[in-house]
């Protein structure tokens, strides 16, 4: 049996795509998956500061993955690039990359991630990106948090359309584990996607339900107590990202997955993700307004579940 090694890093999601992208890969090659996970991303720039990242895959989950070292993985097969592999591409093969792949250039006209990637899972696999990620099993550890999650939104009383919204909203803020507050900000995702945006949304549907907030500082975490009060629930949050705040980022997707309606941030790997694990696309919400050659639409909140 041949093999895929990858290479991850950056963030949660950034890593998790990567992981996911390569499962459909293996699956529908029929390769055994490697991975090398880093506790540090050795591409650090001023941007994007070098932080650690305080829990390997296999804490998180079991699956049909291994992890490798780095000397073993830039040892391993041949190298290639994320637009040179196929479905067809031979033997042994080792590929560091953030985004999803099998690469292909979107449709003229689609933005350069949501639309664009579920464009390419359509082309090239056979399954929802949902189904190929079942195989990852939470880790009793994980799984508590989801636990607890979940146990935040009364699914005895949720039982009308609007009962349960996930408010996923990325501003690429963190606390590290210094106490030191970073931006680490997605280029558009917090000028496309501002929580006054989320909160202008919210209040034109009906007030009531839970609204599930997976956000990366308290400034949002303020804005939306103001403004909803006790329909806001939510995971504890320090706000530093340490390894427990790893556990409850990947809980909080799990969480939001499961509620009735998912609004996410633009260009968000985080909202991106938690739309992938509910079996669909999340409804971007973000700011007039659009550049003119591109495609972008506030298609309202995801319908699909």
């Amino acid at each position: 049996m041949n093999s895929l090694a990858i290479h991850v890093r950056s963030g949660l999601c950034n890593r998790l795509r990567v992981v996911l992208s390569a499962l459909a890969y293996c699956e529908e090659t029929n390769r055994r998956l490697l991975v090398h996970w880093p506790r540090v991303d050795e591409h650090a720039t001023e941007s994007e500061p070098e932080r650690g990242f305080e829990a390997k895959l296999s804490d998180l989950f079991s699956g049909p993955f291994d992890e490798i070292t780095l000397n073993e993985f830039s040892a391993f097969g041949r190298k290639i690039s994320q637009k040179e592999i196929r479905l067809d591409t031979p033997g042994d093969l080792r590929l560091r990359t953030i985004n999803m792949f099998p690469g292909v250039e979107p449709p003229e006209g689609y933005p350069r991630k949501h639309e664009s990637h579920q464009f390419l899972a359509e082309r090239w696999y056979r399954k929802s990106l949902a189904e190929y990620w079942s195989v990852m099993r939470p880790t009793a550890v994980l799984q508590e948090f989801i636990d607890i999650g979940l146990s935040l939104i009364d699914w005895e009383n949720v039982a009308v359309k609007w009962d349960s919204i996930a408010a996923v909203i990325r501003l690429g803020l963190f606390t590290d584990t210094t106490g030191q507050l970073v931006t680490n900000a997605n280029f558009e995702t917090p000028l496309r996607s501002p929580p006054q945006k989320f909160i202008a949304r919210l209040k034109q549907l009906p007030q009531y339900g839970k609204i599930f907030l997976a956000c990366d500082c308290q400034h949002v975490e303020d804005l939306f107590r103001e403004a909803f009060g006790s329909r806001v629930v939510q995971l504890p949050q320090t706000y530093i990202y340490d390894r427990e705040t790893i556990f409850k980022r990947m809980a909080e997707l799990y969480v939001a997955a499961s509620c009735q309606k998912i609004l996410g941030s633009y260009v968000s790997s985080y909202s991106e993700f938690s739309g992938w694990l509910a079996g669909g696309m999340y409804s971007a919400c973000y700011q007039w307004p659009a550049n003119e050659k591109e495609r972008y639409e506030d298609v309202g909140l995801w319908e699909e579940k």
